[in-house]
């Protein structure tokens, strides 16, 4: 590059060149904003998919339990409630509902919120201890372990150990499921409730609402909406299926040339880049060539 000292044209390069930038910029911002408007509303979308699926798994499991679709719905609404009341996600509280009510276990908001005191305080979930529970229930004592509780039987008894004390309780399910409950409620207690009104109590209540609102939305026929579009798809994948079947080989050429078609073009587009290269660097030459001749200066060129 030759300078003359007047810099009139450097000025007038540089703003344009910043005018370029500033509208690369906006373009840029309004090409993210499109993209994660498009991204929230696939997001969202997905989000109520598989929410429905599980409320759907959900109110299966309920009905089943409570002998009916009707006493499942309304458990359903009670157990939401009592999971936003101890900070607790409706989904976990409903698995252990069904699992103690499946058992012969006692299901009761008591029971659960004692279970879930000692399952957060020993770093577990509430599925595990109830789980353990129910396995010590039929005389399986090795989950316990897990939690720092050691069982076993001692003639028409079972000692049951914890933190250095032992205690010996009726080899039957009510007893044990009733030492299980007031260890909850006495090592552990307190333990749920001092979690309220922090980030999980929030985001549990959150949470909540939001399997309220697609429960409503799956009630209004969501859930039947969702299932026409799946069997819409099916349909649409068994056609395309019975098509590639019957039209095989043609399919297979038109690939084929298509797969040529776009060799071509990336060869070209090569080719095309490494002409383009050739002539700049030639062009290069010729105006440093020029500057040297102008200002007596030998010039050198290096190959490779």
């Amino acid at each position: 590059v030759l300078f003359t000292g007047n810099n009139r044209d450097l000025k007038k390069a540089t703003r344009e060149g910043r005018s370029e930038l500033n509208k690369f910029k906006t373009t840029a911002v309004n090409v993210a904003g499109t993209l994660a408007g498009a991204y929230g509303a696939a997001t969202t979308a997905r989000a109520i998919f598989d929410t429905t699926k599980e409320v759907e798994r959900l109110s299966s499991q309920l009905a089943v339990a409570m002998g009916g679709m009707e006493a499942g719905s309304r458990k359903f609404d009670q157990l939401n409630r009592f999971a936003s009341d101890i900070g607790a996600n409706v989904q976990e509280v409903t698995r252990a509902f069904v699992q103690l009510r499946n058992v012969g276990l006692n299901p009761s908001e008591d029971a659960i919120l004692s279970y879930m005191n000692t399952a957060g305080a020993t770093g577990k979930s509430l599925e595990q201890f109830v789980e353990a529970v129910a396995d010590a229930t039929m005389g399986q004592f090795e989950r316990l372990n897990e939690f720092g509780i050691k069982a076993q039987k001692e003639g028409d008894k079972i000692a049951i150990r914890f933190r250095g004390t032992t205690q010996l309780v009726e080899d039957n399910a009510r007893a044990i499921e009733q030492y299980m409950t007031a260890l909850g409620q006495n090592e552990f207690g307190g333990y749920i409730e001092n979690q309220l009104g922090g980030v999980n109590d929030a985001l549990a209540k959150f949470n909540n609402q939001w399997i309220e609102s697609v429960r409503t939305l799956e009630k209004g026929g969501l859930g039947e909406t969702i299932a026409d579009g799946i069997n819409v798809a099916t349909d649409a994948l068994a056609g395309l299926t019975e098509f590639v079947d019957e039209n095989g080989d043609q399919i297979i050429d038109v690939g084929k040339a298509i797969a040529a078609v776009f060799a071509a073009r990336i060869a070209g587009s090569v080719g095309n880049a490494s002409l383009a290269f050739v002539a700049h660097m030639a062009y290069q030459q010729q105006v440093t060539a020029r500057y040297a001749a102008m200002n007596g200066m030998a010039v050198t060129t290096a190959t490779r």
